[in-house]
């Protein structure tokens, strides 16, 4: 037998013996595929194209850092709300140090799930995106879409929705009817 012919039988039958005991092969084989819409108020649909979703296992360590984010944003969000209704005039629409916050807390959010080791994808330009060899398991699908909503309104609707991947298919659409983060992870699609 030709040496290079021998290394590569060789390569294949450790690459197959890893497969069949689990060390190097995926187990996944579900997937999750949905699409990213919203329906503004004029009844247009915006679809997110080049959206990056990812998909971030449901850990403990991963939950008990967000829920530490979220109530630590809380916290200083609703400080800094007094402080600027202490202010005379303060309208409620504009206040620098709820700005401030909303900013720390969106990198923070932003640090948190690229640390959590998800997978991603993008979404096609008709705003549909797949994830395919997912292992079984509870995760959370996050994304961000910002849109100009009119001429000088700019909105960014971020999503965290959990979902419970089985085997098979999956499908879970993002529209403004599941989007439910306040932080603004719109700085995931930046590439």
């Amino acid at each position: 037998m030709v040496p290079y012919v021998r290394v590569a039988l060789s390569l294949t039958i450790i690459a197959v013996s890893l497969c069949f005991t689990g060390a190097a092969c995926s187990t996944g084989g579900a997937s999750l595929v949905g699409d990213i819409y919203i329906r503004l108020d004029s009844g247009e649909v915006r679809r997110g194209a080049d959206i990056l979703v990812v998909l971030v296992p449901m850990t403990t360590d991963f939950t008990a850092k967000w829920q530490k984010l979220e109530s630590d944003f809380k916290t200083e969000d609703d400080d800094a709300v007094a402080q600027c209704q202490r202010r005379p005039g303060w309208s409620g629409l504009i206040c620098n140090e709820r700005r401030i916050a909303y900013d720390k807390y969106s990198r923070s959010a932003i640090e948190i799930i690229r640390a959590s080791q998800g997978i991603s994808t993008r979404a096609d330009i008709n705003g549909h995106y797949g994830l395919r060899d997912i292992q079984p398991g509870q995760y959370f699908v996050f994304a961000a879409l910002a849109f100009m909503e009119s001429s000088v309104r700019r909105r960014v609707l971020s999503w965290k929705v959990p979902v419970l991947i089985k085997a098979g298919k999956a499908t879970l659409d993002l529209a403004a009817s599941n989007a439910q983060v306040v932080l603004d992870l719109n700085a995931l699609n930046e590439k």
